[in-house]
This record gives structure tokens, sequence and C-alpha cells, in this order.
């Protein structure tokens, strides 16, 4: 069921928030129901800027929560590293997973921590939403993947001319799927690679 809205990384809310009743008038409708938003989702702050704004103006990331099962890196933002060769600059963040961890590496924060308990597959989603260059994205797990003892590496890629600095707005999206099939665990973040100069 789609709300009718989209967040500025063009995924719709219906997919993000935890279901239930935060009890705020957003003034903003759902597009299948045509119930005010605000009575759909669970009460919280995501840390999502979702560019969707409430009847009070403000973004309404900070006003519903994330599915209990999220990641503590949900709606944070992770900046690159770089590093520079032969002329050239280049910034590597990777999100890599197999049947116990998850990891964030290649930024300026990197991160780790334990996969949720009960998942035995993985979809990962990177979405351009904005930047000088699109740079490339290597992700083995654009589909549901079986989790395995075998890490599994998906990275973006952002290589520049020293002369020439760029950056990339990449949404980064975790799907953590139980044996069933169902999602236990949904995680949104962002990456942002940079080369320098």
């Amino acid at each position: 069921m789609a709300s009718g809205y989209l967040f500025i990384d063009g995924r719709d809310p219906d997919a993000i928030f935890q279901s239930g009743n935060a009890g705020i008038v957003t003034d903003l409708a759902h597009e299948s129901s045509g119930v005010d938003l605000g009575s759909l989702y669970a009460s919280g702050n995501s840390g999502i800027t979702t560019g969707l704004k409430s009847k009070s103006g403000v973004d309404i990331g900070s006003l519903f929560a994330l599915p209990s099962g999220s990641l503590p890196i949900s709606g944070q933002t992770f900046l690159g590293t770089n590093s520079v060769a032969g002329g050239f600059s280049t910034s590597i963040i990777n999100f890599n997973v197999n049947s116990s961890t998850w990891a964030v590496v290649g930024s300026t924060s990197d991160t780790s921590g334990s996969v949720p308990s009960g998942a035995t597959s993985v979809k990962v989603t990177y979405t351009y939403v904005s930047g000088s260059t699109a740079g490339s994205v290597t992700n083995p797990m654009s589909s549901t993947t079986t989790l395995t003892s075998t890490t599994l590496d998906s990275y973006v890629h952002l290589s520049a001319a020293v002369s020439s600095p760029a950056s990339a707005n990449y949404s980064v999206n975790v799907e953590f799927m139980n044996s069933a099939g169902s999602v236990i665990s949904n995680t949104t973040f962002t990456y942002f690679p940079q080369t320098s100069g």
C-alpha cells in the first residue's frame, strides 16, 4: 500500500516508519485511506531527513519511529575518507555483512554491530540522491541474499582528479529478513563519499 508521498531518496513512508498512532495532525493524508499520516505511524524520531514537512513545518522524519528492529546507525550520515594517488583522489565507503555481524568501513566514523536475531537473509539498496558526481556502486546484495559465514561487501566508489574534488550523497537501506521472508529489521542511513583537492 503506497502512502502517496515519497522521501527525497524516492522511498515511501509506508516502507520505513513503524505502524501505530502518534496522535499528530500533519495535514498529510494517506493516499489509500485518506487518514492523516500522524494516525498511521508510531511516535518517535527516526533521525531521517525525508523532505516531507508536517503542518507545523517539521520534517516528518523527526515525528515518527522506525521499527524496533532497526540498526543503531539508522538516520546517521557517514562521511567518506579518501586517498590520493597519481593525481586522483578516491573515496570508498563499504557496508559489509555476514551471518553474525555488519560493519560500515571507509568512513570517518566506522562502526559495526550484530545482525538482528533471527535474520537469515539481507537486501541492501543504494539510491543516489545528489552530488557533483554519482560515482559507482558495487552491491552483491541488491536482491534478497542468504546470510552465511562469508562476508558480503557492498560499497560506493567515488574517484576524481585532485584538481576537481567531487562528492556524492547516497541513501542506503538495509533490510534483514527471517526464514519466512518477513522483514524484521529496516534501516536507512546516508553515505557521503568525498574526494579531496
